[in-house]
Formats: structure tokens, C-alpha cells, sequence
């Protein structure tokens, strides 16, 4: 760990670093992005350094689009936020909306900022909220907004970036851009935390089905047993860490699907999320 300045400071460098050799404006950038995208084992891509008005974000949030909802990738995209780009409303992708100035007056932009955030994100699993975290080395927000700004960033989806007491700087909420809920994407999946819950149970399903029963293990009864118990197990060791909770044997169900070869898993689970929000009531006698 080399602490939050080298990591700033890798993500500055890295954003202003001049390429030679190449071509400005690649005419298989959509191909190059989705073949790469496809056959890379991540959880967190992003378009971070790129300028906020480059259309290699929209293409981005395309991208994940596809790959998450097509392809079952559980991935998710870190994009900085632009004019160009409104209303993303997608549980796979976090808007950043400010950036950070650190300790010795340099100044990220919005954009290298969101290499920071998606640094985090790809760091953390679904026990974690990144909700109130302090950034290590940077002292003000850049720009900071004030509180009504604030509240209409996060409104939008927003992340962002605070400047509290004592020149701390912190993650108002660890949120993606999903604002439009409905019974299928209820508002705990603008959630980031309950999101990697939810994308780190699919992923380890696929592989460990991939890994230890695909090919090898019969289609009947038994076999079906045996990977029901394999997830069971799975599960409950989510539950005992607080990942999840109120999970029973009985939430999950293993069965034939159409096909001879097919599985199908049908599975209920309630993740845990984070405190945000406080209530006082204070009675006076």
C-alpha cells in the first residue's frame, strides 16, 4: 500500500502523459474497446483522463450496458460527469461529479478524480461502503458545491466529492447513476455496496459452476443436490460476515431447466446496507 499521494499522483501522471506513434482517433474503437472489455477478467472499468466531452464515455456506458445485461458480465464503469452526458439511470455505472485538490495544491480534474473513485470501487467487495470514506491526501473538493448542489449532484446519481472540518475530504454516498426505480430495479440497487453483493454472488455462481460441475457432474437429482449444497454453503458464509442477512436453505432452489444439459437457480437474498442516515427525536420533560 503505498498510501493515497502515490496513488493520486500515479493517476495524474497518467492522465498527462503524452503518447507518440499512434492514431488520434482510431477507427475500431468501438471493436478495441468491446474485445478487450470481453476477454479481461475486472469488476471496474473506466474512462478515467479521458476529456468530459470525449465520446469514449457514452461508448463506455454502452458497452457495460451490453455486457452486463447480454452477456452476464457483472462488471460495473466509473465515467466522469459531462453536459453530453445526462440521465445515464444504470444500476453499472457511477457518475463522478467533482474533483480534488491535495495537500501540495495540485489540482485533479473531474475526470482524473473519477480514476481515483474507480480505483476504490474495484478495491472493495460487498461487505464495504465506500459511503463517508476519507480520501487520503487531498484537503478540498475541486469545485466544492454547496449543500443545495450537493444534494441535487446526488439526486442525479452523482458521486461526490465533500470538504468536511479539518480539511478532510470524504464520499457523500457510494451510489451509481440508477435514479428511475421500478419493481424490478427497486432503490436499493442505486446502491453500490448492495450492487456488489448482488454482481460478486452471480460471478462466483457462474464459476464455480464453470470450474467444479459443468461437464462433470450429471444433470439428475443428485447432481443438482450437490451444487444447491455447494451454494447453500456459499451463502451462509455471506450471512454469518453481515453481507447478507435472513438467508434460509429454503430461498434457493436448483432445477431442469428446458434442456437436457440445463440448470436453472432461482435464489432470494436480502443484502445488508450501510447506515447513512440519521433520525434523532430528543423528548424534553
Amino acid at each position: 500500500e503505498d498510501g493515497g499521494q502515490s496513488k493520486l499522483e500515479a493517476i495524474s501522471a497518467a492522465a498527462s502523459y503524452k503518447l507518440t506513434g499512434g492514431t488520434t482517433t482510431p477507427a475500431n474503437t468501438e471493436d478495441l474497446m468491446s474485445d478487450a472489455m470481453e476477454t479481461e477478467n475486472y469488476s471496474v472499468v473506466t474512462t478515467a483522463g479521458y476529456p468530459e466531452n470525449s465520446n469514449i464515455h457514452s461508448l463506455l456506458v454502452t458497452t457495460v450496458k451490453r455486457l452486463r445485461d447480454t452477456e452476464g458480465m457483472k462488471i460495473r464503469g466509473v465515467i466522469p460527469a459531462s453536459s453530453s452526458i445526462n440521465n445515464v439511470n444504470y444500476e453499472g455505472i457511477s457518475v463522478v461529479s467533482n474533483g480534488l485538490t491535495l495537500s501540495d495544491g495540485t489540482d485533479l480534474s473531474v475526470t482524473n478524480a473519477t480514476g481515483y473513485f474507480a480505483g476504490l470501487s474495484s478495491s472493495v467487495d460487498g461487505s464495504v461502503s465506500l459511503t463517508y470514506t476519507e480520501i487520503e491526501d487531498a484537503i478540498s473538493a475541486n469545485p466544492r458545491l454547496n449543500n443545495e448542489k450537493t444534494i441535487a449532484a446526488l439526486n442525479a446519481g452523482q458521486i461526490v466529492f465533500s470538504t468536511r472540518p479539518g480539511q478532510r475530504v470524504v464520499i457523500e454516498q457510494d451510489i451509481n447513476s440508477l435514479t428511475k426505480f421500478t419493481k424490478d430495479k427497486p432503490k436499493s440497487f442505486s446502491k453500490n455496496k448492495v450492487l456488489r453483493v448482488l454482481d460478486e454472488i452471480a460471478t462466483d455462481t457462474e464459476q464455480v459452476f464453470e470450474q467444479s460441475y459443468l461437464g462433470k457432474v450429471g444433470n439428475n437429482a443428485a447432481g443438482r443436490d450437490l451444487f444447491k449444497a455447494n451454494r447453500v454453503s456459499y451463502l451462509q458464509g455471506l450471512n454469518d460476515s453481515n453481507v447478507i442477512q435472513d438467508f434460509s436453505a429454503t430461498d434457493i432452489t436448483v432445477n431442469p431447466g428446458e434442456d437436457s444439459d440445463s440448470v436453472v437457480v432461482d435464489l432470494a437474498v436480502k443484502p445488508v446496507d450501510a447506515m447513512e442516515k440519521l433520525y434523532v427525536t430528543i423528548n424534553v420533560g
